[in-house]
Formats: structure tokens, C-alpha cells, sequence
């Protein structure tokens, strides 16, 4: 990733408006200067004016500002982070440290104007911090014991004195890794203390073979920036939707269908969009039949529609394909295509091509298109013929 680091006073010249002349030919550090947070460069003179040093850095999506001060305390660092979205950049929060110490993260922008106007605040700010640090560290548990070799696995109340004893603004060791996640967790003890001890950040995990035996849930975790990133989620949706020429509310529409239907967007929303678009004239017909098989489940079939949506329902949600005995088919290869075809038929389509099969496959495709009405439709028997035809859980027996 390409990363431009320059002085912050070179970058906001280039934004100041220039006399009236021919506009010269822009330089990629005036390109990059341009594209900054309106903040970020109203921030720079005024942190310069109180004394501090300051570094932009710009990468694609992301922008800093470093700030560094000399005071009686020593070396003051504020590091302050944007991060683009599709409505522009986003304050991300700012982080000061004293010395190449951490003192404080997660830093509010209100908060940060006032550290800036002035350097000993900030400088004061960051010792107070630091002696708060070390205050709690020295009540914290000391969870190396956990590696000898007769340890026993973490208990509730280690896991709340360590996380009390943590300083405000830093994440617990044992949940370090936790708060990353992409959702709400439930974390129990773990297996790994003793000689499988690997460190403080393993001792809690979530459900599954590394629980130790016996063991209660001890806390759920909720993931850092949960919720909010949530509402930033739909609101860069609902933002890209506008961008594209929908009304907001259309975007709100889509933002909410996109959450709804589940889909991972991983921050492009170009394919959803597309989706959202043709689900807007969706008339409900098939393009294609899906057949699948497991050793579990058998046979299945489902009708895939044109755009591309999960629909409710039978022939929208697979159902199962079952021999004339009415038991599962042993094999893929063992599933009569023909008896599908006509399953097909009773819901109006026909098959329209090869089935997309090879050996060892556990899924085929076909496409499939509307029947045509002089076209006959395979009767569907008596209900009463229950050896011929029935339910079954969603289940459909195949008609001989």
C-alpha cells in the first residue's frame, strides 16, 4: 500500500487559495492535500500556532496527523486518525503518548482541541494517566501463574481483577483478542494453562474443544465499535445508494434490505446495489434448478430465482428428493434425472439445458424456463395417494 508521509505545513499551503493566475499543474502531494479532512487541515495552524509538530500521512482510505510537542514531562505524541467511508472521512479517534508510552487512546475530538491549545494540559493529562496505569497494574492478578504446571484453569474472579486493574482506555490482556471479533462471544476457561499455557491473551475461549471440562460461561464480550459501526454501516449504505441517483429514502430501503438479507458487503456495495435493483422487479420466476446431495441429507432440490434472492417457500427452499421407497438415494450418481425433470414440471418450468454435473460433484445445476401454457403439466396425484406423494418437512416423495 502506498503511504505518502509529509510536513503538514507544506500540505496546507497547498490547499490555500493562490492568487489569480494560471492553475498549475497538480502535484500528487497537492492531490493528496486536497483529498484531507476539512478538520484535519483546520487542525494543522492551530496545533503549529501552540508549538507542536506536525506529520500527515496518507494512505488510500486513511489519513493521520502526528503531533509532537517537547515539554518538561518530555516527548508528547497525539496521533490522530481519519478513515474514509462513503459519506468522506470519519474521525477515528486519537491516541497521546509521553516518552513512546501509551497514556491515553481513543481520544474524542473535543477532547483533542483542548490538548492542543495547550501542551502542558496535554502533558499533565499524560502523566495522570500514566500514574493511574501503574497505580492498577500493581493490583492486577498475575496471570503467568497460570503456566506452571499444576495450574488450574482461570477462575471468575482472576478475570474480573484483571480486567478492573486494566487502565481506562486499553483493552484487558484476556480479551484482547475477543473484541476484534465480528460478533458478541461468549468466553468460558480454556484448556491452555499448565504446559499448554501460551499466553494471558489464550486463557479465555469460546465455546468448543478448548473449554476446559466442567466449566461455566464466565462473560460475553461485545465486539469493539459494535453497535456504532452498525449505524455507520447503514448510514454508508443509505450514502451509496444517493451517490448512485436513489432518493434517500430508497437508500434508507436499501441500506435496511442489505442488513436484512444478510448479505457480507465487506465494504463494497456495488454488487449489493445491483441485487437490491433487480430484486425491485423481481416477478418471481426461476432461471435455474439447484440439485444437491449428502450422505445426511440425500437428495435436495430447490428453484433458483432470476434475481438471485432468497425466496420463502416451496420450490424457493430446498426439499427433498426421495426413491420410489421413499428413502434417500445412496449416491449422486444414483438420482434419475428424468424423475427431477418432472418434479420441475409440477411447478410450471422445464428444462432448458445440461445439468452442470461431474463426478464427485455434491451440486448440479440446470437452467430451467417457464413452461409454455400448450405445454401439459405433470399432474400432481391424489392427495390421498399418500405411498405416491406427501410432506414430509418440507420433504417431497417422487412419483413413479
Amino acid at each position: 500500500m502506498d503511504t505518502t508521509t509529509a510536513p503538514a505545513s507544506a500540505q496546507h499551503a497547498a490547499t490555500a487559495p493562490a492568487a489569480a493566475s494560471p492553475a498549475p499543474k497538480q502535484t500528487a502531494e497537492e492531490g493528496a492535500a486536497a483529498a484531507m479532512p476539512r478538520n484535519l487541515a483546520r487542525l494543522i495552524p492551530r496545533a503549529e500556532a501552540t508549538g507542536w509538530t506536525a506529520t500527515v500521512e496518507t494512505q488510500p482510505g486513511f489519513n493521520a496527523l502526528l503531533l509532537t510537542v517537547r515539554t518538561g514531562a518530555g516527548r508528547i505524541a497525539l496521533r490522530c486518525a481519519w478513515k474514509a467511508s462513503a459519506r468522506g472521512y470519519r474521525w477515528a479517534g486519537a491516541t497521546m503518548t509521553c516518552n513512546g508510552q501509551r497514556a491515553v487512546q481513543g481520544i474524542a475530538w473535543g477532547v483533542l482541541r483542548v490538548l492542543v491549545a495547550d501542551p502542558e494540559t496535554a502533558a499533565a493529562t499524560a502523566r495522570a494517566h500514566l500514574a493511574a496505569a501503574k497505580e492498577k497494574a500493581a493490583q492486577a492478578p498475575d496471570l503467568t501463574v497460570h503456566r506452571h504446571r499444576d495450574a488450574s484453569p482461570v477462575t471468575s474472579e482472576t478475570v474480573s481483577a484483571s480486567i478492573a486493574a486494566t487502565p481506562a482506555g486499553t483493552t484487558p490482556v484476556l480479551l484482547s483478542q475477543w473484541t476484534k471479533a465480528a460478533c458478541p462471544v461468549t468466553l468460558y476457561p480454556s484448556t491452555f494453562v499448565g504446559r499448554n499455557y501460551v499466553g494471558a491473551d489464550c486463557l479465555l475461549v469460546t465455546e468448543g474443544d478448548q473449554v476446559a471440562p466442567g466449566s461455566e460461561p464466565i462473560l460475553s464480550v461485545l465486539p469493539e465499535n459494535y453497535l456504532t459501526s452498525n449505524a455507520a454501516h447503514l448510514e454508508d449504505l443509505t450514502a451509496y445508494a444517493v451517490s448512485q441517483g436513489s432518493t434517500p429514502a430508497e437508500g434508507a430501503e436499501f441500506a435496511r434490505w442489505v442488513i436484512a438479507s444478510e448479505i457480507l458487503t465487506l465494504g463494497v456495495f456495488d454488487g449489493a446495489y445491483e441485487m437490491w435493483e433487480r430484486s425491485l422487479t423481481c416477478t418471481m420466476t426461476a432461471t435455474s434448478a439447484i440439485l444437491s446431495f449428502s450422505r445426511m441429507d440425500g437428495a435436495g432440490l430447490r428453484l433458483e430465482c432470476g434475481c438471485l434472492q432468497p425466496h420463502r417457500g416451496r420450490p424457493w427452499e430446498r426439499f427433498t428428493v426421495w426413491d420410489e421407497d421413499g428413502c434417500h438415494y445412496l449416491s449422486f450418481e444414483a438420482i434419475p434425472l428424468d424423475r427431477v425433470a418432472d418434479l420441475i414440471s409440477r411447478f410450471g418450468y422445464r428444462v432448458a439445458g445440461e445439468w452442470s454435473y461431474r463426478p464427485g460433484d455434491v451440486i448440479s445445476r440446470v437452467q430451467v424456463e417457464p413452461a409454455s401454457p400448450a405445454e401439459p403439466r405433470t399432474a400432481v396425484p391424489d392427495p390421498a395417494t399418500v405411498a405416491a406423494w406427501e410432506t414430509d418437512g418440507g420433504a417431497l416423495l417422487a412419483v413413479a
